[in-house]
């Protein structure tokens, strides 16, 4: 085997455990996610309506997490004037929602 076979084979490997990875990652955090498209979700900064969910790797966490990005509600429920928008993560929900 030469070294450039040996590299192309290497990086074939590489590609093949990036990608499994991801997908296991996706799967580990959507199998813990309770959260749907529509619900409103509640964390250390206020609440959004979820209007996507994705995945989230934080190297300091042991599992992989949801990150959700939604429209930024107000106490009484109604979007801000702006109609923000922002991520909140699985990690920092607030224990009493």
């Amino acid at each position: 085997m030469t070294k450039e076979e040996y590299r192309e084979n290497a990086k074939i490997l590489y590609n093949e455990y990036q990608k499994n990875l991801r997908l296991l990652n996706i799967k580990c955090a959507m199998e813990n996610n309770d959260v749907k498209v529509g619900d409103t979700f509640t964390d250390h900064i206020g609440t959004i309506l979820v209007e996507s969910i994705g995945m989230y790797v934080d190297h300091l966490c042991s599992l992989p997490m949801c990150r959700y990005v939604g429209l930024v509600l107000k106490k009484d429920g109604t979007p801000t004037k702006k109609n923000e928008r922002r991520d909140a993560f699985q990690e920092n929900r607030n224990k009493n929602q």
